[in-house]
């Protein structure tokens, strides 16, 4: 339980640091309390380019996930953690190494899977990454929000 105070904690001032409205900030913190007895999952919806990826890469303490000033993210990226195993990418159906991540073009992907090992978050925590709303990939085919009920 210590640890996801922590994470609770490291939320909300990363939360500050990027300028999130305080009172948004508080909801929040909120949820994320009443949701501790569960695993946690972590959906990020909002404008591109508004800092989506940039949250998880610092969640994480990686510059795992590609980041940009134009729109980034175009599909739907699942990211599981894991204290043990093996960690990968998996772009329809096929399995690359995760080192292989920021060389794989997800455009027109339904739903990209991510599997890293970490002790920041409980195992089986999970980061869902969106397009931008408003974003032309975010309703585009299967990559938009028919896909994200997937997740």
């Amino acid at each position: 339980m210590e640890k996801q105070k922590q994470l609770v904690a490291r939320i909300e001032e990363i939360c500050r640091d990027i300028a999130v409205n305080d009172s948004n900030v508080k909801s929040l913190v909120s949820d994320l309390e009443m949701a501790m007895s569960e695993p946690l999952s972590i959906a990020l919806v909002g404008p591109f380019s508004s800092g989506k990826t940039s949250v998880i890469n610092a969640l994480l303490e990686r510059d795992l996930l590609p980041t940009g000033l134009n729109e980034t993210t175009q599909t739907i990226v699942r990211l599981t953690t894991t204290q043990d195993g093996e960690e990968f990418i998996s772009v329809s159906g096929a399995r690359h190494p995760l080192e292989k991540i920021k060389d794989i073009d997800f455009a027109e992907k339904q739903i990209v899977e991510v599997k890293i090992i970490t002790n920041l978050f409980p195992p089986g925590t999970v980061f869902i990454d969106t397009p931008g709303i408003k974003s032309v990939f975010f309703g585009k085919g299967n990559a938009g929000i028919r896909g994200f009920s997937k997740c």
